[in-house]
């Protein structure tokens, strides 16, 4: 089995040589390995072009939308695709319609596809009723990521590697062997790809040799504001928040974490603050005018939007003012501040063990005016508690 090493794969990668002789067979075999896929299917689905790929990356790197699904047509037109799905939910048969009939029926390109411990294989046949093979490919797969693919066809082949970086793809190396538009005899040629990621998904791929990015992903229209978004969004500001923070050893105790932001712009990204026992300390001392606004506005902490805490991340920070200026031109960023709630109530539930926090820790949302004080202690702490401090003049 092959293992993972810093983002590189060890263990052979065959040759596009050493699949040759699979074109034969598999050409020797398409009606029995055709009948095995479809006695496995259990429903079709269909699309207006191809929505979905055997091959990891393959729209991404040929800037290509997945095709819209429609319903089962009476005759297909040329580019549609049907796929028959397994019960596991597995694609195991694909056809390419290309608009000829033959004996009153519609013709088609088509890929059988099987799946074992190591990965998946497909062979791409010519149109049916025939039985040519074209292509045989075989993908790698290592704890379900992709290691490797190489691809052998009639006119030639590739070898692609991919590489990962904490957990998500940065680099695909394609090495590949096919004639030639100005040369007929074989080519080779070679191509890496750098993937750019952003805290919701990839956002560009570059190509070595050039300087312009080219942009791949695109949500569709009102996505900033869905569901799927929201949540995606809201996962990636929590893990950035508690890594800023579990990377953070403050050298006193803590008594409470503000999640501030900006109540007149963009609520997104927060600030982050810390308030030490030795703050509380020097703020109780104090005069008593104003205290609970001076107790809980982070600005007059010694911790407060600081370097170490800064969620600055350039593709963290576009998200966010680009979800806040939807937000903004449907009428309210109060959804965002809301956000910002949920997170902080999951820091409460599991605080950064690096973190030495007070008996009466508080994890709370705040704007950087300090005018919603109270709102945000009243979602952080428990009824009693809240009257308690209210009591004491500690909540404004």
């Amino acid at each position: 089995m092959d293992a993972v090493h810093d983002g590189r794969i060890d263990g052979e990668v065959p040759s596009v040589a050493s699949l040759a002789a699979e074109l034969a067979i598999a050409e020797a075999e398409r009606n029995a390995r055709t009948a095995e896929a479809l006695d496995a299917v259990v429903r079709w689905e269909w699309a207006a072009g191809p929505d979905r790929s055997f091959e990891p990356h393959w729209f991404e790197l040929n800037r290509q939308r997945p095709g819209r699904r429609i319903a089962a047509p009476a005759h297909p037109r040329p580019g549609m695709h049907s796929y028959g799905v397994d019960a596991l939910g597995r694609t195991r048969v694909v056809r390419i319609y290309g608009g000829v009939v033959w004996d009153g029926l519609d013709t088609f390109d088509e890929e059988v596809c099987t799946y074992d411990a190591l990965g998946v294989s497909w062979a791409r046949y010519a149109h049916a009723p025939g039985t040519e093979c074209l292509a045989v490919n075989r993908l790698r797969l290592v704890d379900g990521a992709p290691a490797w693919l190489v691809r052998c066809g009639r006119a030639g082949g590739s070898v692609t590697r991919w590489h990962r970086e904490g957990g998500r793809v940065v680099r695909i190396d394609v090495e590949a062997e096919e004639p030639g538009h100005a040369d007929p005899q074989r080519r080779r040629w070679t191509a890496t790809y750098h993937l750019r990621w952003d805290p919701l998904g990839l956002v560009g791929i570059v190509t070595d040799g050039k300087d312009r990015e080219v942009p791949v992903w695109r949500r569709p229209e009102g996505a900033v504001t869905g569901t799927a978004f929201v949540a995606a969004l809201e996962e990636a500001i929590y893990e950035a928040v508690r890594a800023r923070l579990a990377a953070f050893v403050p050298d006193d105790e803590v008594f409470a974490v503000a999640l501030a932001y900006d109540g007149e712009g963009a609520p997104l990204p927060p600030l982050l603050g810390i308030g030490l026992a030795r703050d509380r300390t020097a703020l109780l001392a104090g005069p008593a005018e104003q205290l609970a606004t001076r107790l809980w506005n982070p600005a007059g902490w010694s911790v407060f939007d600081v370097p170490a805490l800064a969620l600055d991340d350039a593709s963290m920070v576009d998200v966010c003012d680009r979800h806040c200026q939807e937000l903004t031109a449907r009428g309210s960023l109060l959804p965002a501040v809301r956000m910002l709630g949920r997170v902080a109530a999951r820091l409460r539930a599991e605080p950064p063990p690096s973190l030495r926090l007070t008996d009466d820790a508080v994890v709370y949302v705040v704007d950087v005016e300090a005018s919603a004080i109270r709102a945000g202690l009243r979602d952080a702490l428990p009824k009693e508690r809240f009257t308690a401090w209210k009591r004491q003049g500690w909540v404004p």
